[in-house]
């Protein structure tokens, strides 16, 4: 139970982190970029067919509240997740947010 509670408080920094850093950017007209990779259940990507796609998922939903409370605008950018290392260092992303809980004993 533990290792479940450590691993949720370091996510929850994480998030927190996240928050205060996008609060302090300037305000942009352009929307951030957040990347995601396929990885059920913290992202779930469902292709749209017009070339967008709907991010659902326990770490989608938390982004999603992050922006939302701090009255950001971003699109989602699903990529695998080699992709994601090039286009964040080629400034394609903004932001990739990855990670898992597991399950302690």
């Amino acid at each position: 139970m533990s290792k479940i509670l450590f691993k949720l408080y370091d996510t929850m920094a994480i998030f927190t982190y996240l928050f205060l850093l996008l609060t302090s950017f300037p305000s942009s007209s352009e929307p951030f970029k957040v990347a995601a990779s396929f990885a059920p259940p913290y992202y779930i990507i469902e292709e749209k067919g017009n070339g967008e796609a709907e991010v659902t998922g326990i770490f989608a939903k938390l982004i999603t509240d992050i922006f939302s409370e701090a009255d950001l605008e971003f699109i989602w950018k699903p990529y695998p997740i080699q992709r994601i290392y090039q286009y964040l260092m080629e400034g394609k992303v903004d932001i990739w947010m990855e990670g898992v809980l597991e399950k302690g004993d």
